[in-house]
């Protein structure tokens, strides 16, 4: 039963918890909305400053939340909201919206005298700052109720649409059929409920703690939409109660909210009024649990325009007590109740409801996958799935992998022809990706966690999600940006939800190794279902520098995919140096001056290791391979060798051997910044083939107009004057690395174009075998260039004799 309806206009959405709890259930609920209006305009709400555009902030959605689905071909993306980018915000430059469209601002064009909710927004708005200096201090971005409500009635007016909040899985939902119909929860409940905790009216300030409503206006201008944004411009300038304003009505618009219960985005105290305290009669009033302010500000103004009627939206809310819906967000209760155990609503019958109520706690922290038999699961999640796949890739890839299915599991013959016979346009796809393997889940070492429920929420969400199969170790300042940037171009693969320009995860760094981090470790990382066409990665750069990365990495995938970005080691040298300049800088400048580092580096760096050498050798019984890796990564601990690792990041055969043996020849990758620069479309065609992704029908061009590259301004020359780099520092670095990067080549079996080839006349010693799955160290490159010569030639022989002398030069 595939039933879809033709709306094209806005669907808004917000998150009203912590962004761990955004778990399966609520994308199934978020897909049952996409199966039913594909080809709407979703936008989800993110109070946040600027810096969410490219990193974590707090505990917001990222805005790489919906990738999933943007790149099936929905239209999903973040609107923005901050002090600048609210809705009435009017861009500078023309071509703004290009560069950001996550902050598109539909009230821009307003005359001054028509934007109902401006005055009260531009009184406001400072409480959600544009630039937050100290990020990582930021606890939480979630605004208080009264803001976000504020925020979806004045988009609600200045586009029509539709609003929800991602606990609703719907069933039968047409925003154009219903016309202006609102649903709250507490709908259908008769009179005022006074089952309410006593206690809690005492920290309750009116507004519940999330806004669990479904609105659809499809038309824009609404008048009772206006009506409440004038309430809200009427009190913006005064803390005084305006003449025929009703009392409660000045209360929810004006009383400083209360910071106890709720972490709040930002609360200034300036900006409120501590009112008298409301009566407990008053407080019933408000329907404490069942629509609080908000109810009583939206039906208030349904009483006042009575012209302009807005009906109300079926949906099965479940029950009709306040504990009910406040215990959704009560930690200790959401992890004791389950989404399994959501009973089938009485109040509204399913074949006539909009949608069911899922709640928030009874799955987010759990995380646990709803049960095949679940009513839920059968009558609306089966019945509502989102089936678009509009690029030919991801058809090809999810064709496959559904093609790999019937043969393994159920011996389907003819199975590739029953698949394809209907999908003219989709690619052949015969490559692979890396099968799902989910995250670390032997929990029985990590400390209590196998049994507390904190501990079975983080095993529900490891076993729920694919994680990583595409690692890009580094090098810093070796490309590496670029990249992955043009990776994740590819439909195929989704970047990570967290880090410095959602690329920089750190999840497999060692601070995540530990039970505490294993959340956030796997909250780093979208959202992929077994099967899926999908894949994700990280491109932290600092893993490269850890010895213990490859573990942690094979821990989740046993067969992941690995491309080191490598660079010239001397330019890498400069460029890393120059990039930290203000670093050095602050320190003593003669002293931390590039020649100065390049001086004692190459030399402490040899010295180190082999002090070191002999200590390893008898840690590891001998092996002298792992001897000189574990010397190389005990050094770079060294904090009085190689200040800030400008020298020692450029020797690039240890760490590139340490992978490889860990993860093997077959999974590991290895190309330079300036082959991927000469010729990026072949590097990057010859990696999604080794990814296993799909590349017939991918767009390089396009790719390449979309990457970004991470460059230091050239000013910093000038700034850096005569403490950079000079001919004499150069030759020591081409002399010093020379020897490495001799090694590198005869390891991976090809050679840069880095440097003169000058070597130093004490080499370092070098491997007897490097251990790397049998590749024969003594095979040179000679010989392996005159075996390709020798295949070659065999081959223009063999063409030339298939066709005629005189056609001869154009066969070869």
């Amino acid at each position: 039963e595939e039933v879809t309806h033709d709306y094209q206009g806005f669907v808004y959405t917000q998150w009203h918890d912590h962004s761990f709890a955004f778990s399966q259930v609520a994308y199934y609920n978020t897909e049952t909305l996409l199966s039913l209006l594909p080809d709407a305009k979703y936008r989800f709400f993110n109070f946040a400053p600027v810096q969410a555009t490219g990193y974590r902030i707090a505990d917001g959605l990222s805005r790489m939340q919906f990738q999933r689905y943007s790149k099936r071909g929905y239209s999903y993306v973040m609107r923005m909201v901050n002090e600048k980018w609210g809705p009435y915000f009017k861009p500078l430059r023309k071509d703004f919206f290009d560069e950001w469209p996550e902050i598109e601002s539909p009230g821009m064009y307003r005359p001054i005298d028509d934007r109902p909710g401006g005055v009260w927004w531009d009184k406001h708005r400072f409480r959600f700052p544009m630039l937050v200096r100290a990020v990582s201090k930021v606890e939480s971005c979630q605004p208080h109720p009264r803001d976000a409500f504020f925020n979806i009635i004045v988009h609600l007016y200045l586009t029509g649409g539709v609003y929800t909040d991602h606990t609703v899985a719907f069933m039968h939902f047409n925003p154009i059929k219903e016309g202006a119909r609102y649903g709250m929860y507490g709908d259908g409940c008769n009179g005022i409920t006074r089952s309410v905790d006593v206690k809690k009216l005492d920290e309750w300030d009116g507004w519940d703690v999330a806004l669990p409503m479904v609105m659809t206006f499809p038309k824009d201008n609404h008048p009772v939409l206006k009506c409440i944004l004038e309430k809200f411009d009427r009190v913006a300038e005064t803390h005084v109660r305006p003449e025929g304003m009703d009392p409660l009505e000045h209360y929810c618009l004006t009383s400083t909210p209360n910071n106890g219960t709720f972490p709040f985005y930002y609360v200034d105290a300036n900006t409120g009024h501590d009112l008298p305290p409301l009566t407990q009669e008053q407080m019933f009033t408000l329907r404490p649990g069942l629509g609080g302010c908000a109810r009583y500000l939206f039906e208030g103004c349904m009483r006042e325009q009575p012209e302009a009627p807005v009906g109300t939206l079926p949906i099965a809310w479940g029950s009709c007590t306040a504990d009910f819906h406040w215990h959704q967000w009560s930690s200790k209760r959401r992890l004791k109740n389950g989404f399994n155990n959501l009973k089938r609503p009485n109040n509204v019958p399913l074949e006539k409801a909009a949608g069911v109520w899922t709640g928030a706690g009874y799955h987010g922290l759990k995380w646990r996958q709803p049960a095949d038999d679940h009513w839920v699961v059968n009558e609306i999640y089966e019945r509502r799935k989102a089936t678009r796949w509009d690029d030919p890739t991801l058809k090809a890839s999810l064709l496959a992998s559904q093609y790999n299915k019937l043969i393994t599991d159920y011996d389907v013959p003819d199975a590739d022809i029953l698949l394809h016979s209907n999908d003219t346009d989709v690619p052949s796809c015969s490559d692979r990706l890396p099968t799902c393997s989910h995250y670390y889940s032997d929990f029985k070492e990590l400390k209590g966690l196998e049994t507390s429920q904190r501990g079975r929420g983080i095993q529900n969400m490891a076993k729920a999600k694919c994680s990583p199969a595409l690692i890009v170790p580094g090098v810093e300042k070796g490309a590496t940006t670029y990249l992955f940037t043009l990776l994740y171009q590819h439909p195929q693969i989704l970047p990570p939800l967290r880090g410095a320009g959602f690329k920089e995860s750190g999840a497999y760094l060692n601070r995540f190794a530990k039970p505490k981090g294993l959340w956030e470790k796997i909250h780093r990382f979208p959202y992929i279902r077994d099967g899926e066409p999908f894949m994700t990665g990280d491109a932290t750069i600092l893993n490269m520098m850890e010895k213990g990365t490859p573990d942690r990495v094979l821990a989740d995938q046993p067969n992941p995919r690995v491309i080191f970005s490598l660079r010239d080691p001397v330019d890498r040298a400069w460029s890393g140096y120059r990039f930290s300049w203000s670093v050095w800088y602050s320190n003593n400048v003669p002293q931390q001056s590039f020649p100065n580092i390049v001086t004692t580096s190459v030399q402490d760096i040899p010295t180190c290791m082999t002090a070191k050498f002999g200590a390893m050798m008898d840690q590891n019984g001998g092996d002298e391979v792992q001897s000189w890796i574990d010397s190389y990564y005990k050094c770079g601990t060294r904090k009085k060798i190689d200040p800030y690792k400008a020298v020692w990041k450029g020797v690039y055969y240890y760490p590139v051997l340490h992978w490889i043996r860990k993860l093997g020849r077959e999974n590991v990758m290895v190309i330079s910044s300036e082959e991927l620069a000469e010729d990026p479309k072949r590097v990057l065609t010859n990696i999604f083939k080794f990814a296993g992704l799909c590349s017939e029908g991918v767009d390089l061009d396009r790719y390449l107009q979309l990457a970004t590259k991470n460059t230091t301004p050239s000013k910093r020359n000038q700034q850096i004057g005569e403490y950079g780099k000079t001919p004499e520092t150069s030759r020591l670095l081409e002399e010093f690395y020379a020897p490495y990067n001799e090694m590198l080549y005869k390891l991976i079996g090809k050679r840069f174009n880095w440097g003169t080839g000058t070597q130093l006349s004490a080499q370092p010693p070098l491997p007897v075998n490097t251990g790397a799955n049998d590749y024969d160290p003594s095979a040179s490159l000679a010989e392996t260039e005159e075996s390709l010569k020798e295949e070659v030639e065999s081959l223009l022989e063999a063409a030339a004799d298939e066709v005629d002398d005189e056609d001869e030069g154009d066969a070869v």
